[in-house]
């Protein structure tokens, strides 16, 4: 038949039911059918009527299950439609539209998974049980429809790109090769990069905790420079302090020198407190003296921590590498760069000593009258 083509199916739906104008046209023959069946058969004119009214509302499932037919006879069915709505119903033409919708809804019937309705079955059996009410044309449609069309159609099918390839298992094996190929570069790709991921956080990671430590010894840092500061005024105050008692002392000598034989015994008995204040006043300010020194020992210990803390993990990994070679490379090195500073404390004096000293000092001076 000159109307068939038995091309690939289009990779992409086709729609030709769902079209307005393919709608209008159908609904507009629903209409001249049910006012001039007479002409055509009462029973024939009904049965198409409710064909096409399944097909409208229907539309898009007879795009999506007819599209074999829509590409092979889509355009003699607009022209059909367009004839059949001339100014008179013609009996062949209705024929042939009779075979042509018998062609879809066998397409149809061969393509949905469940089975048609009662309507369509009925519409199927009257053409194939009533051939002498059809023009031979209609009738060689609907033949057509039932002994070649499904060998066509399932010929397309297996002419698919996608079928083909099983006449050809070493192509599918070798397809599935590559593919599983690619995969694996792919996942090993994937699997150095998560691992570069893994090594990068981990010195994040680090680089954090040291980074928290450092902050640490940066507070305690400040605490102690605080501390070195408060201490530094207390040694200013007790080095003015310390000079004020023997200050005031030769200061009433000079102003009372013309009394002094008179009252000497007097400004030497007066002079012993004032002595000891100065004595008392400077063991104190060795007492913060050495604490200051501490303080500092103690501030220059925090900050070399500090700096350890910055470079610690390069020089990690720095000597496990040059240890393999050479175990005694970084001895010297590490020797001074990770030894303490310390200041000692411990010839560092108590307040308790410095009261004993005073208490020998008095007894020493009361033992004397």
């Amino acid at each position: 038949m000159s109307s068939l083509k038995t091309g690939e199916e289009p990779a992409e739906m086709k729609e030709f039911f769902s079209l307005p104008e393919t709608q209008d046209a159908i609904k507009e023959l629903v209409i001249k059918l049910s006012v001039g069946r007479d002409g055509v058969g009462s029973r024939k004119a009904s049965l198409l009527q409710t064909v096409l009214k399944i097909i409208i509302g229907n539309a898009r499932s007879f795009d999506e299950h007819c599209q074999i037919n829509i590409n092979w006879i889509g355009s003699s069915i607009t022209n059909g439609l367009s004839n059949a709505l001339g100014d008179e119903l013609v009996p062949k033409v209705l024929d042939d539209l009779y075979g042509s919708f018998y062609r879809v809804i066998i397409e149809f019937q061969l393509t949905i998974p469940d089975g048609i309705s009662s309507e369509l079955a009925s519409f199927l059996d009257y053409v194939d049980d009533e051939p002498s009410a059809f023009h031979p044309s209609a009738v060689r449609q609907t033949q057509f429809a039932r002994q070649q069309m499904p060998i066509l159609m399932l010929k397309q099918l297996i002419s698919s790109p996608v079928l083909q390839n099983i006449n050809s298992p070493h192509k599918i094996a070798d397809d599935i090769d590559a593919k599983f190929s690619k995969w694996d570069k792919t996942l090993d790709a994937k699997e150095r990069t998560a691992k570069e991921l893994e090594e990068a956080l981990k010195k994040y990671k680090t680089g954090f905790n040291f980074v928290g430590l450092h902050q640490g010894f940066n507070k305690l840092a400040g605490e102690k420079q605080n501390e070195v500061k408060g201490l530094n005024r207390l040694l200013i105050w007790f080095g003015l302090l310390a000079g004020t008692p023997l200050l005031a002392e030769l200061m009433a000598v000079t102003f009372y020198f013309d009394r002094f034989e008179k009252w000497n015994t007097s400004f030497l008995i007066a002079g012993v407190p004032a002595f000891s204040l100065t004595l008392l006043l400077i063991y104190f300010f060795r007492i913060i003296l050495r604490r200051s020194e501490a303080a500092r020992s103690q501030l220059l210990q925090i900050e070399l921590r500090k700096t350890l803390c910055e470079f610690i993990q390069g020089y990690a990994d720095y000597a496990k590498e040059i240890r393999a070679n050479n175990p005694d490379a970084l001895v010297k090195f590490e020797n001074m760069i990770f030894s303490g500073i310390v200041s000692s404390d411990e010839k560092l004096p108590t307040t308790f000593d410095g009261i004993d000293q005073i208490s020998q000092l008095v007894q020493s001076v009361k033992g004397g009258k």
